[in-house]
């Protein structure tokens, strides 16, 4: 499968499962840890401190402020899907993708599974994201709301501008037409909203590990090691059976810090099998260039209360590659 076509089709994959987000109950997420001062994770080959500044460039006053502090708690790495769904006051694993769980990953970017979307439902679709820990949002918009109370970072948002469906892309060849800018300017009318807000995924926004509030609730102001941080989401769980192993087909893409921990770089997408622990095998789409995977719709933002765009970061990705393509 050439890179052209697989960008298309998790573009098509991320906003159709969003678009038909009502039926959902709760998300399967990882959380952000810190590369340079990781809570679990081991540490990394780059200066980097987290999702606010991940390549250590000064955008946060260093050591930042992650590791979101959850992952001591579970015990989980990065690289670990989390259920809100369990027994204990935080969330337990899903799918064990570390080395605490068997596997062998220790930083995750993004990852989906492979559910069968229909073709083009609808002429326009909406989007889901989170955010990071200094993200601020437009006036009047949800991200703005949460930022306020110092709650955004463990949050899960959606548009409620629409969107084009990506569909309508299909067969225009590379470079592939799609959203640039600001998300709101992006859209068409509208602004966003709370989907899930943190405390329904059993994650604290600085007022102690297993300590949830609800939405309404100003919490204490963000620090070094104080709020969790939603990274990679999915619509659905991907284990069902209890035995921390995919069900699914499992795709995935690593950050740049990944190679100290599998030797895997950030320039491929991953799939494990249904059934297989992520530690034995691994299927790799490997791409042309050496730059970190880019495959999403869904925009995971940092807008700095400078006004400046931060980076882009995806919250989750789509995409079809099996063995043989």
């Amino acid at each position: 499968m050439n890179r052209c076509s697989l960008v298309l089709i998790c573009a098509v994959i991320v906003v159709s499962v969003v678009g038909s987000a009502p039926g959902i109950t709760l998300p399967v997420f990882s959380l952000d840890d810190n590369p340079a001062v990781p809570v679990t994770s081991p540490p990394g080959w780059i200066p980097g401190f987290g999702a606010e500044d991940p390549f250590g460039l000064g955008l946060v006053p260093p050591p930042g402020f992650a590791p979101s502090p959850t992952l001591g708690a579970i015990p989980a790495m990065d690289a670990d899907i989390l259920t809100p769904i369990g027994a204990a006051p935080w969330p337990m694993v899903n799918v064990g993708m570390s080395p605490l769980w068997n596997g062998r990953i220790g930083y995750v970017n993004a990852v989906a599974d492979d559910a069968n979307v229909k073709p083009r439902k609808a002429k326009t679709v909406l989007l889901g994201f989170s955010v990071d820990r200094v993200t601020v949002g437009q006036a009047g918009t949800a991200v703005d709301w949460q930022a306020n109370l110092n709650q955004q970072p463990g949050d899960i948002f959606r548009t409620t501008s629409s969107f084009l469906h990506p569909i309508n892309f299909v067969g225009l060849g590379c470079p592939v037409p799609g959203y640039a800018g600001l998300l709101p300017s992006a859209g068409i009318g509208g602004g966003n909203m709370l989907f899930f807000d943190e405390s329904q995924l059993l994650l604290t926004a600085g007022n102690g590990v297993g300590m949830q509030v609800g939405p309404n609730v100003m919490c204490p102001p963000v620090d070094i090691f104080t709020h969790d941080n939603v990274d990679a989401v999915n619509w659905q769980t991907l284990d069902k059976s209890g035995d921390f192993v995919t069900d699914k087909w499992q795709y995935f893409s690593v950050a740049p810090d990944e190679r100290v921990v599998s030797g895997f770089g950030p320039a491929d997408i991953y799939v494990t099998p249904p059934g297989v622990p992520s530690g034995r095998i691994i299927y790799v789409c490997r791409r042309q260039s050496d730059g970190p995977v880019r495959l999403c719709v869904g925009v995971r933002g940092r807008h700095r209360r400078s006004g400046r765009l931060g980076r882009a970061r995806c919250g989750g990705w789509h995409g079809y590659c099996r063995p043989h393509d």
